[in-house]
């Protein structure tokens, strides 16, 4: 799959993870499934997380939503908005 569908685009130097993601759930429509384990065991910090370049994550943020034929503004919104919340409720 990763053969036909390609790895990450390094055009995107903070979120190429989410361009990854979005290009194979929304633009392939790959199936997937809910696996009732952990299995990544990740650390807070990196380049998305810093608020020194929170501007920068949103301008890629935008970027790859608008690559990708989205509501690059509106998605953004709520992608941070949702993101908010976790620090909330913790």
């Amino acid at each position: 799959m990763i053969d036909q569908h390609g790895l990450y685009n390094l055009d995107f130097k903070i979120a190429s993870d989410t361009e990854f993601l979005l290009r194979y759930l929304y633009k392939y429509k790959i199936n997937m499934s809910y696996i009732d384990a952990y299995i990544v065991r990740m650390r807070m910090g990196g380049m998305s997380t810093s608020f020194k370049r929170a501007f920068e994550v949103l301008y890629e943020d935008y970027k790859i939503y608008k690559f990708h034929g989205l509501a690059a503004i509106v998605v953004v919104f709520l992608k941070k908005s949702i993101a908010l919340r976790q620090y909330i409720v913790h």
